[in-house]
């Protein structure tokens, strides 16, 4: 009988030792899941920053661009009225 029960006390800190180790390396484990959760979400955060730079940047260029599209479609009315101005001072010449 002595046997039995030393068996099942055994069995029992078995048991006990597998608990505190799984509790132990939960433990071990919760730090570095709150930190990569923590990174998570400052990389998003961050993404999320440079996605709005980027628009910002975008529609600057494109606002440039449009301004550069205005300025030579008028550079080259003002060129065709020069150049129909001093064509009309040729024919006048004659």
């Amino acid at each position: 009988m002595k046997r039995d029960a030393e068996v099942v006390n055994d069995t029992r800190e078995d048991g006990e030792n597998a608990k505190a180790l799984a509790s132990e390396e939960k433990e071990k484990l919760t730090k570095p899941r709150e930190q990569v959760n923590d990174l998570q979400i400052k990389l998003s955060e961050k993404e999320g920053v440079l996605k709005s730079l980027e628009r910002n940047q975008v529609k600057e260029i494109q606002e440039k661009l449009e301004e550069t599209k205005r300025l030579v479609i008028r550079h080259k009315e003002r060129q065709a009225a020069l150049e129909k101005t001093q064509w009309g001072s040729k024919d006048n010449r004659n």
